[in-house]
């Protein structure tokens, strides 16, 4: 017997690479949440406040530098998994793409967070709502990974179907 190694039709594809595009959203909103919250509520004292100007310089280059990096890697990650021979193929490359570009818009985030932690500066806040902005852009469905994959007028039809078979 064969085993699975992940979703069978297109549409379970698209719907689990959105949900987990969505998870990783919801972690970063939620982290930042939390942390605000016990900002405005506990009122802590800083360890480090001088460090502020320090930190809000380090978010912003570290965002700016993962975008630039998971904007590039996507790319060619999307161009690698174009050439490949079959649809199943195709979909778990262009899967772990879409996961290394998340990933590197999250880990800026999540550093800038704890950042505002450690020294109470909002600042460091926009570079949280940077990632999320273009985290929000690039949310995978059908029509997405269509034109990014640039799929045949066969595998488009088995993506736009939902209960086409992934092979």
């Amino acid at each position: 017997m064969q085993q699975q190694n992940g979703p069978n039709t297109s549409g379970q594809y698209v719907s689990a690479l959105t949900i987990l595009c969505f998870a990783l959203i919801a972690g970063i909103v939620i982290f930042s949440g939390i942390t605000l919250f016990i900002f405005l509520v506990q009122k802590i004292n800083h360890p480090v406040p001088q460090l502020a100007k320090i930190f809000s310089i380090i978010s912003a280059s570290i965002t700016m530098i993962c975008l630039y990096a998971g904007m590039t890697l996507f790319k060619n990650k999307k161009l690698a998994a174009k050439e490949m021979g079959t649809l199943g193929e195709k979909l778990n490359a262009y899967r772990a793409a879409v996961i290394l570009f998340y990933a590197l818009l999250e880990g800026p985030a999540l550093f800038s967070v704890i950042a505002f932690f450690l020294t109470g500066e909002l600042r460091v806040f926009v570079a949280v709502a940077a990632s999320l902005i273009v985290m929000l852009q690039f949310v995978p469905n059908r029509q997405r990974i269509i034109k990014d994959l640039e799929l045949s007028s066969g595998e488009t039809d088995v993506i736009k179907d939902p209960n086409g078979l992934i092979e």
